[in-house]
């Protein structure tokens, strides 16, 4: 926003739009150099899941998804609470929502299911066991790809 500017929310969807094109580009780079990396984002199956399994396809990745997920009423309390911060870029055009809104909007955000699935519940932050998903992250042995995947930015 701080580049290209911001005035509405028909903008604001043009420029994700456009940041995941720059996304897929930085990953298909490092899927031709045969790199491990970590890639975050709030993907969606559609088209995400498709797009990510050809490039699997193309460069014989291995992923990892770490889906992180909270219960509907703690991600719009975090959400609203965000807004109600004042700390967000205008550009986001973010508007509070009710838990019943969110549900809708998350539907659109399951696992991609293209790799090795981690679900991660961030309902607690204190309870997750950072030390546990790196054991099983080693114990999967799939390089060169980790993603992380959020249902969405306010986790």
């Amino acid at each position: 926003f701080d580049t290209l500017g911001w005035s509405n929310a028909d903008w604001s969807k043009k420029l994700g739009v456009a940041s995941m094109e720059i996304l897929y580009h930085i990953l298909e780079t490092e899927l031709q150099s045969k790199n491990s990396f970590i890639l975050e984002a709030n993907f969606r199956p559609e088209p995400d899941g498709l797009r990510m399994q050809q490039l699997s396809n193309t460069y014989g990745a291995s992923f990892i998804e770490i889906f992180c997920h909270a219960r509907p009423t703690i991600l719009a309390e975090r959400f609203n609470a965000r807004i109600a911060q004042k700390e967000r870029h205008p550009g986001h055009h973010a508007i509070p929502m009710d838990t019943g809104a969110l549900n809708v909007y998350l539907k659109q955000y399951t696992p991609l299911r293209i790799g090795n699935l981690i679900l991660l519940d961030t309902s607690n932050f204190s309870t997750v066991n950072m030390d546990s998903i790196i054991s099983q992250i080693q114990q999967l042995d799939t390089p060169p790809f980790v993603k992380t995947h959020t249902p969405h930015p306010t986790i």
